[in-house]
């Protein structure tokens, strides 16, 4: 049987290197968290999420797994979840950074109430600009080091 999760929250810890899980529409139970850098390479690069699901729920741990999924993240410098506006009538909830998985998943609903006509002073979230990032194309060397730099600081929490 799939675990339980009360109200059907989404969850996730508040580790450097985040780990979230929840039940999607179908009751299939969904884990993530940050893979390799440059994107899965078989299933050994889903190693952290299997080893999170034995933790968390050690009957599952040994069930085979029906998909994998694997990507880029939206990470922003200061790493906090925002809404941007793109132009007339196109909103985005990006910037997520693993720990604002559950708060983005949860803007579909007022995103839709803002693009039907509800004020954006009320989505959760004040509107953004969109704005580049400062040294972008130094991208590959900064997020290498600070995926190293948090593994590290999660080892000795």
């Amino acid at each position: 049987a799939p675990p339980r999760l009360p109200g059907g929250q989404p969850a996730s810890d508040t580790r450097e290197v985040l780990r979230y899980f929840r039940l999607d529409r179908d009751g299939r139970f969904v884990v993530g968290g940050k893979g390799r850098l440059g994107g899965p390479r078989g299933a050994g690069s889903f190693a952290l999420q299997r080893r999170m699901l034995r933790r968390l729920y050690p009957a599952l741990a040994d069930l085979p797994i029906e998909h994998s999924w694997g990507g880029q993240v939206a990470i922003v410098p200061d790493r906090l979840p925002r809404v941007y506006g793109l132009g007339p009538g196109l909103l985005a909830a990006i910037g997520c950074n693993g720990k604002g998985v559950a708060l983005c998943s949860a803007m579909g609903a007022p995103l839709a109430a803002a693009l039907a006509g509800r004020p954006l002073a009320e989505l959760p979230l004040p509107v953004a600009p969109l704005r580049p990032i400062p040294l972008h194309a130094l991208r590959p060397f900064y997020v290498a080091a600070g995926s190293a730099w948090m593994k590290v600081k999660d080892a000795f929490a």
